[in-house]
Parts: structure tokens; sequence; C-alpha cells
């Protein structure tokens, strides 16, 4: 998510900044092993069954059961942080200086633009928007960091970022905003599902290596040097966004910068909830209108598409108006979803999709086997196949074979997604 750019210093400052730069560096290159084992598993899959959506990974790795799970991690995802996209977008209203009595309307405003974004319809035709967001979060960089440096901040022994840990008293609370604060770094950098859904409609899918490469190493410098330059000038004691910590509302809210930086981060949030929206509002229209065609730019196919958003919007709208503490809900909309999504799937795909390779070959070990197998086949006798765990279709694996290392990283990527799981559940119950 692009606000997870406003919340480094907070996942720095209170892990401790040499803690803080290892979970960066151990969740980043995890996450980024996730998107990549997806990657390689698009291209052994056979040309008739590529993946083009989340769940299909899924379907070729493990079955049906596996691409259910799959696509119930993206749908949950997906639904339970366009509320929390809205929210962020409402606050940057504030932000910018749009003036009102009614804090709800911010909301509702906030809610009306998002609708709208939906209607893009497809990912390619927001490639334009992640652009321009991308530009929009060096900026956005720049922007906090002349802030924070134009108004130093005088701290004590207390309130100085240290190298392990932050300066809470409680040790409960110390380990539970510890714990928070290193759930950033897995909700802000979340590949695997653009990976998903960008992969099929590349002119050259390889390619996707390179921007995986490129996004994890400009993930990983955000939070190590910017969130430690933050931190370290204005101690560990800092909100997640930075906007609400009580250094920035005393010495920069209502500036020029802070009002340019609300606008960015408004455009940016704005194309976080189209990008969430549009896989969700398709999953709808596949049940509510299955003869639905996505390339048509008939008023009927507006008209269907736009119907289909209605659901998850106005689910989310009415947890934005309802709830009265939405990083709550993203304490734990990270904790179901976003390490099970990012590490824990794809590896147990790529893992299982190994698994198939390894049974489909069946060696022969003696010339009475050859024999033995030819006069069956002669004789028009069955072969007897061995019974696998699971329904293997024939044309599932191809000429390429998975390498050690593959296996090594995935296991690899397993274990770190799992203890990640368990790390942001303890942090969501915590934050409650």
């Amino acid at each position: 998510m692009p606000s997870g750019v406003v919340g480094v210093a907070n996942s720095i400052g209170t892990q401790g900044i040499a803690m803080g730069v290892f979970t960066a560096n151990l969740i980043t290159s995890s996450s980024l092993i996730g998107a990549l084992l997806l990657l390689r598993l698009w291209l052994l899959a056979p040309e008739s069954k590529k993946p083009r959506v989340f769940g299909d990974f899924g379907k070729v790795g493990g079955g049906t059961f596996l691409s259910r799970i799959g696509t119930a991690i993206q749908f949950v995802n997906f639904v339970l942080f366009m509320p929390v996209a809205i929210d962020l977008v409402a606050d940057c209203l504030k932000g910018v200086g749009l003036s009102t009595s009614c804090s709800g309307l911010y909301t509702l405003i906030s809610a009306g633009l998002c609708l709208c974004l939906t209607q893009v319809r497809s990912l390619p035709n927001a490639s334009f928007a992640a652009y321009v967001t991308a530009l929009i979060i060096a900026a956005v960089i720049i922007i906090q960091l002349v802030e924070v440096y134009r108004n130093p901040v005088e701290h004590d022994e207390d309130s100085s970022a240290r190298w392990f840990g932050n300066g809470e008293k409680d040790t409960s609370i110390s380990v539970i905003r510890g714990t928070l604060g290193a759930t950033a770094c897995i909700w802000a950098y979340v590949p695997s599902f653009l990976t998903a859904e960008l992969t099929s409609v590349m002119d050259t899918p390889k390619d996707m290596r390179k921007s995986l490469y490129l996004s994890a190493s400009l993930n990983l410098l955000t939070f190590v040097l910017v969130g430690t330059l933050i931190a370290w000038a204005w101690g560990w004691d800092l909100s997640d966004p930075l906007t609400l910590s009580s250094q920035w509302i005393n010495m920069v809210d209502g500036s020029v910068g802070s009002q340019a930086m609300n606008s960015l981060l408004l455009f940016a949030n704005l194309t976080a909830y189209m990008l969430d929206s549009i896989p969700v509002t398709i999953m709808f229209q596949k049940v509510l209108f299955p003869e639905f065609e996505k390339s048509s730019g008939s008023f009927r196919s507006l008209i269907e598409f736009f119907l289909a958003s209605l659901p998850s919007w106005i689910f989310a709208v009415a947890l934005a108006l309802t709830l009265p503490n939405l990083f709550d809900m993203l304490a734990f909309a990270t904790a179901l979803t976003t390490p099970w999504a990012t590490m824990v799937f794809p590896a147990v795909c790529f893992l299982s999709f190994s698994r198939q390779q390894q049974r489909s070959i069946l060696p022969t070990s003696s010339t009475y086997e050859d024999s033995l197998l030819s006069s069956k086949l002669s004789s028009g006798e069955e072969e007897e196949r061995p019974i696998a765990l699971i329904d293997i279709d024939d044309d599932v694996v191809t000429d390429d074979e998975v390498q050690t290392y593959e296996i090594v990283a995935a296991y690899f990527t397993l274990t770190v997604g799992i203890l990640s799981g368990i790390l942001c559940l303890v942090a969501a119950v915590g934050q409650v």
C-alpha cells in the first residue's frame, strides 16, 4: 500500500534500528521470493493452463482445493483493505484543507471517488496511475525528509531511537508496539497479487522478474534509509502514519509541505483502492453476470460492471463509517491474509507442483520391467499407475524441471511466512 511510505519511521523506531533493518530485509526478501515462485510456476505451467488470477496458481500447484484457498485469501484481503483505503483517502482530504463540519462527509466523498475509479475495469487500464503513484511515493519521501530536518526535535535518552527495542516503560506494551511496527514490513509490500494478475498480460512475462527485483530494492531502501533517518531525527515514538505523530502535528501540519504531501497521498491511496477493488469486482461479475465481457465497451457492459462493483463498495463504506478504529481491522486483515498471500500460498503451490513433477517420472530399473510393460501394452492391458495424493492432469507438467535451490527457497519462504502470520496475529490481538 502507498500509505506504507509514511509508516516506515514508526516501523524502525518501535523495533529499534538494528532489529527494524533486519526485519525489513527478512520480510522483503521472503515476499520477493514468494512472487518469484509464482512467476516460475507460471512459466512452468503448460500453455493451456497458464494462471490468470491468484487462485489459478493453486489449481496448477495442487488442484481445486488449493485454488479455492488462494481465491479466498485474495478476496478477503482485498475486501478488508478497501475500507482502510477509503479511510486513508478521507484523512488526505482533511489534510489538503477541505473543511466541513461533518466528519462523515469526508468518508462519503472518499467513497464516491473510489467507486468512480473502480470503473476503470481492468488492471492494465490502471497502469498509468500505477506509474504515477511510483513517482508520487518518491515525492512523498522527499517531502517527509525535508520537513523532518527543517523542524528538528530535541529528545532525551528516553525518546531517542534505540538499536534494539523502544523506550516504552511497560514491557508488554513495548512488545506489542514492536510487533505492530514489524507488521508494516508485511502489509506495505505485497507483490504476489500483481504478479498473479499482470504476468499473463505482459508481452514478455520473464521481464516481470526485473520489476520484482526493482520493487523489492526500492521497498527495502525506503524502510532502511528513510525510516532510520526520520527515527534518528525525531525519536522512536512516532505514529503510523507519520502525519498523526505529535511532532508532525505541532510543527508541520497545515504547512505547504504537509498539504502537498496529503494531496499526493490522496492520489496514491485512490490508486491503491482501484487496484484492490477491480479484481474483487471481476469476481462478483462472474457470479452476477456470467456472460459479462470485460473488453466490451457497450453501455450494458458498463452498467453490469458498475452493479458488480457495488456489493464490495457498500461493505467497505459501511465499515469505514461504523468502525471507530480501522487500523484495528488493518492489523487483523494483515494477520489473516497478507503473509499467507505473499509467502505461504506461493511456497505451498510451488512445492506441491514440484512433487507433481517428481511423481510424473516413473523410472524403470531393469530390462525385465521394460519387457513386461511392453507386453502389457501389446496385449491391451492398461498400465497400473501409482495413486497420487493430488489428482494430476497429464499436461500439468512441462519439460522444465524444478531446481533444488528453488525448493530450498520455497521452504525458507514458507517458514518465514508462517512465523510472520503468528507475529501479525500477536500484534493484532495486542492492538485491540
